[in-house]
């Protein structure tokens, strides 16, 4: 684009009339004639300086922070777009991974605890835990955790990453599954702001719904697996791009240490 550019510069001046050398290079009988198309042609990356940087970004404020939660990953085409959107703004999240999912995608459970992101658990089939005897509820929850680090089994050193926060299902808690989780040494962690990406909702209405509910401690809750999620990483690029021109500091939900940073 940089070169289109720059030869339609070149070229509108070349045709205004005027005094002078514009190219002080070899004369003709040189043997270094070069034509405008092959001199742009030849330009690289490097040779062309732009006085346009971004502006700095603004400084976090302390008392300003938000968490940041995916759940219903890790998805192969999605999570790693999600993942770029991340890095784009130098952001972490805790992503709370269905079971299931974690053992068929190994390799993107590796990629996102690479990049410095918390793991937590959804349960491995992604019932209503509210539904489920202990046994049940043990199954569940420890075939998830078992996935995951299985995927993370040749990478020891990311296996902190892997917390022993839960977020049940559909958000359905009951008494026994508060009970249950702690006796599996589990914090419930749930979310206190829905972007509703699940429901489809346009990118732009997202971020709009995001303005009018923000405030700091919120739990963010998007989703990177479980269907289509263009317009989620479409929002996701909205809305940190929000969050930093406010100056709000961005975090994973859950710690490296396994519990939430603030009440579930």
């Amino acid at each position: 684009m940089k070169k289109v550019w720059l030869l339609l510069t070149l070229a509108l001046t070349l045709a205004v009339p005027f005094s002078g050398s514009v190219y002080a290079g070899p004369g003709p009988g040189s043997g270094q004639t070069e034509t405008l198309s092959a001199l742009v042609e030849n330009w690289t990356e490097s040779d062309i300086h732009t006085e346009v940087d971004a502006a700095p970004l603004p400084t976090a404020d302390p008392e300003k922070k938000v968490y940041l939660t995916f759940d219903d990953g890790p998805d192969p085409v999605w999570s790693p777009q999600i993942l770029a959107v991340l890095r784009k703004y130098q952001a972490h999240a805790t992503f709370f991974m269905i079971g299931r999912n974690a053992a068929t995608f190994q390799d993107t459970v590796v990629q996102i605890a690479s990049d410095g992101n918390t793991l937590a658990n959804h349960s491995y089939n992604h019932y209503d835990l509210t539904m489920l005897d202990f046994l049940g509820f043990s199954l569940e929850v420890g075939d998830t955790e078992q996935s995951i680090r299985n995927a993370l089994k040749d990478h020891p050193e990311l296996l902190s990453q892997v917390t022993k926060c839960l977020r049940p299902p559909y958000g359905k808690s009951n008494e026994s599954v508060y009970a249950y989780a702690m006796r599996m040494g589990y914090s419930i962690s749930m979310w206190n702001l829905d972007t509703r990406d699940w429901a489809g909702t346009e990118p732009e209405d997202i971020l709009a719904a995001f303005i009018s509910k923000l405030q700091p401690d919120r739990v963010i809750l998007f989703h990177d697996g479980g269907e289509d999620r263009q317009n989620t990483v479409e929002a996701l690029d909205l809305v940190l791009h929000e969050l930093i021109m406010q100056g709000y500091e961005i975090l994973p939900y859950c710690t490296e240490a396994g519990q939430a940073i603030i009440g579930g």
